[in-house]
């Protein structure tokens, strides 16, 4: 496989992103499913269809990790005069999705301004300022929720933007308290539990694998890649591809290939690195920089291209400032063998007192 997908270099001589003329040329991977649901797009006639519409839209966008039902589900929504509070939060949380981060904090900012917002508004938005590290902007919106949804989903809400404020171990303590304590078993508690469990990882507790793998069994995608994700980094390869097995979606691909990389599977892995590659094909062509994150996994850890991955990574770091991208942009910056690009991460982690046993082995290298 070359290092530079030829579709990749038409874009990248292009001047502006490429648009298609002819409705037969594919610039992605289509579900099969997709046109039934774009027949029904298409038959939209009210606010309450097209909300519902984007609900439905949402969750098969998760379940088959398939950003062309999030589109469709954005434009259900987007066709539909007027916006009140509840629209605007869909809206958002459609944005999210789609990686368009400043949009979707644009819109939760009119739609929380609102006599009596929805709740999962703060929510939302909470998530939003913990990816962009703006930890005291997400701590205010938890505590607005207080009152109004179950303490453990506050708790959940705070975990992380408490942990990254240099109150980790508290965040991890009170919260494990709080599951400890109860007895329910409802999306909430299944949403606290994997939170418990990301940080029980980056503070490298003894029973952190296996909680891990408990939130991953509930079978939300996020949750079964972060087990995934632990058990590469363990070695433990083999047990990362049943883990993530039959699994859709372009992050489950980059693991399979990673550690089909690492156990030497020379048989499985070509179909899967043209597939990705693809994926980055058709991205170029769209114009489509919102996947920074998944190119740099792919060329630091798949194509060991050090400069396209630096680069890649270096963009994500500035948009969302996850572990997981602190990680991919360390390990860009040493396969690339350029100590002064990790400083970003290092002022990161020390300007928040973050503690992540993970990232600071990798500075230790």
């Amino acid at each position: 496989m070359p290092m530079l997908g030829p579709l990749l270099l038409i874009s990248a001589i292009a001047a502006t992103p490429y648009r298609p003329t002819d409705d037969a040329l594919v610039l992605g991977p289509v579900t099969s499913d997709a046109p039934s649901a774009l027949k029904e797009l298409r038959a939209i006639q009210s606010p309450g269809s097209a909300a519902e519409f984007a609900r439905r839209m949402l969750l098969r966008a998760e379940e088959s990790q398939d950003p062309t039902f999030a589109q469709y589900a954005l434009a259900a929504v987007e066709r539909q005069p007027g916006a009140d509070a509840e629209q605007r939060v869909l809206r958002a949380t459609i944005l999210q999705r789609l990686h368009r981060f400043d949009a979707a904090l644009a819109e939760l900012d009119v739609a929380l301004e609102a006599p009596d917002p929805p709740a999962q508004g703060y929510f939302v938005r909470a998530v939003l300022r913990t990816l962009r590290a703006d930890y005291a902007g997400a701590l205010r919106d938890c505590a607005a929720l207080l009152g109004r949804i179950e303490a453990l989903g506050v708790a959940a809400c705070a975990a992380l933007p408490r942990a990254r404020s240099g109150q980790a171990e508290i965040a991890y303590s009170a919260l494990v308290d709080m599951l400890d304590a109860s007895t329910g078993d409802n999306e909430v508690t299944r949403y606290a539990h994997g939170v418990a469990a990301e940080l029980a990882w980056r503070l490298a507790k003894p029973d952190a694998l296996e909680r891990l793998r408990r939130a991953a069994a509930h079978g939300k995608p996020l949750q079964r890649l972060a087990y995934a994700d632990a058990l590469i980094a363990l070695g433990h390869n083999e047990e990362a591809l049943t883990a993530i097995d039959a699994m859709p979606g372009e992050g489950a691909m980059l693991r399979r290939a990673r550690a089909l990389c690492a156990v030497g599977d020379k048989e499985s892995l070509p179909a899967l690195v043209s597939a990705l590659w693809a994926g980055i094909d058709a991205r170029a062509l769209r114009g489509d920089a919102s996947h920074a994150r998944e190119d740099a996994y792919f060329f630091a850890y798949i194509e060991r291209d050090a400069k396209r991955a630096l680069k890649a990574a270096q963009a994500n770091f500035k948009e969302q400032k996850e572990p997981i991208d602190a990680e991919l942009l360390l390990d860009a910056a040493e396969l690339a063998g350029d100590d002064p690009a990790m400083e970003s991460v290092r002022r990161w982690l020390s300007t928040h007192a973050i503690a992540d046993a993970h990232l600071e082995q990798r500075l230790a290298r």
